[in-house]
């Protein structure tokens, strides 16, 4: 039962690869989801290769006539259904922006379709935020803001964060958010700052994945194909694998129809298709290029990756699906620290092997100044996930807040081992934030 506006005000940073990429991820595990393109350029819509749509066909004809929205979906090639756009979707503010009963058509729509009991429903909204956005936002469980690693996006962020918090209030209404740092250059200084100003702004809210300037990404629409089908061993397809994991760890997709112990099949599935695309040959085009040998590399170093998250392989099923793990997560969405570790602490008298519990509370305890506490819970999350990167860097940034530079440097080895031979971005992170304490210490 999952709505998912993909949203932000400015245009340019990847809301449409976004959207169609993490939609073609649900749809290669099963979940069979819904694309709701909103945006008047129709990007979306070319992107799964739909074309010459009439305003009637689209979207437009939802608002404009009352077609249901099932009547307008499409199925795609890739398992996606698709409501698309069309260029009259511009005209939606001028026709309708008076009526006050417009913000809440496309909710109602997708109730009538029964999607949100079926289906994730994905929408890629327009950058103005006017009556298609704000329908967007009304019918939206949650909220996912694509972020460009760049000072002017960095500045726009906040402004959209009260933009929400302001909507939060007056539709009595709260959103799951992330943020997820897109088109991000580990070469550039600037990628890193960014990403560490967002996490110190929106802890919790900011996605550890983060989505790397892709040539392949750029080119993958203009074949009408995902990431997964055109490049599948590029570093735009593991993002998006990692990605997926992530928010679905979150509880991001929850009721999506996926029962939730078939979520590390699916998951297995999902990058058993890799593998076996490296072995059959039906690469896209680009990755034809590459030797076998480096797909299949790079499809397993996914998903080590992703064991190293969530703990796959081993006993436990998913923990995301824990009534309170959940709530500790949406309290940490809100910054509600004493709400999280009281949230976390109940998961974990109810499964004390949840290794992410423990990590979320050493989290939520260090945001609180107690640091004691937090080493004792980070402890417990190595002791049942000794391989965790996330855990290794955030006791080890918790070690440097406690001026013990040595310790820190005991979890930098371990990244280092773990990590080896391409390196992390729990590495790197934590190597930056070495390398600055030392700085600051001189």
């Amino acid at each position: 039962m999952s709505v998912v506006a993909v949203f932000n005000q400015k245009g340019g940073v990847g809301k449409t690869t976004t959207t169609f990429n993490l939609t073609a991820a649900l749809a290669r595990v099963g979940r069979r989801p819904v694309a709701i393109d909103l945006d008047p350029q129709a990007h979306l819509s070319l992107a799964l290769g739909v074309r010459h749509v009439t305003g009637a066909q689209s979207v437009f004809g939802f608002f404009e006539r009352g077609t249901p929205l099932g009547m307008l979906a499409r199925e795609t090639p890739l398992g996606i259904q698709l409501v698309p756009a069309a260029p009259d979707l511009s005209k939606i503010d001028t026709l309708y922006g008076s009526d006050p009963g417009i913000t809440r058509r496309l909710s109602a729509g997708i109730d009538e379709a029964g999607w949100r009991t079926k289906a994730p429903v994905m929408i890629d909204c327009s950058p103005m935020l006017g009556v298609l956005t704000l329908n967007a936002l009304m019918a939206a469980d949650q909220v996912l803001i694509p972020l460009s690693a760049d000072y002017l996006s960095l500045q726009g962020v906040y402004r959209i964060s009260t933009a929400l918090d302001v909507l939060e209030k007056k539709a009595a209404k709260r959103f799951l958010r992330r943020i997820v740092l897109s088109r991000y250059d580990a070469r550039r200084k600037l990628s890193f700052q960014i990403y560490r100003e967002l996490q110190d702004a929106f802890p919790g809210i900011l996605c550890e994945t983060r989505i790397h300037e892709s040539v392949a990404l750029a080119e993958s629409p203009m074949h009408a194909k995902d990431i997964f089908t055109f490049a599948p061993s590029s570093q735009g397809a593991t993002d998006f694998r990692l990605l997926v994991q992530e928010l679905d760890a979150a509880a991001f997709f929850a009721g999506s129809g996926c029962a939730p112990d078939t979520t590390h099949a699916a998951i297995g599935r999902f990058l058993a298709v890799a593998l076996e695309s490296s072995h059959n040959g039906s690469l896209g085009e680009t990755t034809m290029k590459r030797p076998v040998s480096h797909t299949l590399f790079a499809a397993l170093l996914t998903f080590l990756s992703i064991s190293a998250f969530a703990n796959l392989g081993g006993d436990d099923s998913s923990k995301s699906d824990d009534a309170d793990f959940v709530t500790g997560r949406r309290a940490i969405d809100a910054l509600d620290w004493p709400g999280a570790v009281a949230a976390m602490q109940k998961a974990i008298s109810a499964d004390p092997r949840n290794a992410d519990a423990y990590n979320w509370l050493g989290y939520a305890q260090r945001k609180q100044g107690n640091y004691d506490a937090a080493f004792k819970a980070y402890g417990e999350a190595l002791r049942l996930n000794p391989r965790s990167k996330s855990v290794h860097e955030y006791i080890g940034e918790a070690y440097l807040a406690t001026k013990q530079l040595a310790k820190a440097e005991e979890h930098l080895a371990e990244l280092n081992r773990l990590c080896s031979p391409i390196p992390c971005e729990e590495l790197k992170d934590l190597r930056r934030a070495i390398d600055d304490f030392k700085k600051k210490n001189k």
